[in-house]
């Protein structure tokens, strides 16, 4: 009898552990533990073709590129703002040197302008008015004078001829 009661004791066991406890979570039993290992599987799948998805994207879907085309664009658009920066300090420089050349073109310009107002100056008849030379003068109303007289003579003649 006592092989009885083992056997029945054991079978009973056998029956809790593939059956499990009703009612207690922390004892499902071997069929409940393998259909959720089941589904475990099922979604761990599912989140493995998600994830590879995710890594290499979707070729027919431009709108979800993947993580790996992403990192190669961001990769690519790195090298083309460092390509840019460089140009941009390049231009810079040119800028600098040409901001250098204005000012040195502008302060020429500024001498030439001086020299050529004293020049403009110097020739011109108020400055030679403004000598008090009693002689230039009277020379240039003589001549204005002779000429005035010489006119006319030229005029009169005309006219009697």
């Amino acid at each position: 009898m006592l092989g009885t009661r083992l056997l029945a004791d054991g079978t009973s066991k056998i029956r809790v552990g593939m059956d499990g406890v009703p009612g207690d979570p922390e004892h499902p039993g071997l069929l409940k533990a393998a259909a959720r290992m089941t589904a475990g599987s099922s979604r761990l799948a599912d989140g493995t073709v998600a994830l590879n998805a995710g890594i290499k994207g979707n070729p027919g879907d431009p709108a979800n590129p993947g993580l790996l085309s992403g990192s190669q664009a961001l990769a690519s658009g790195a090298s083309e703002l460092s390509a840019g920066n460089t140009k941009l300090a390049s231009g810079s420089s040119q800028l600098a040197t040409g901001a250098d050349k204005l000012a040195d073109g502008n302060a020429r310009i500024a001498d030439g302008t001086g020299t050529l107002y004293a020049g403009a100056a110097a020739v011109s008849p108020t400055s030679m008015l403004r000598q008090s030379d009693t002689a230039t003068a009277l020379g240039l109303v003589g001549v204005l004078g002779l000429g005035s007289v010489g006119a006319f003579l030229a005029l009169r003649k005309r006219q009697a001829s």
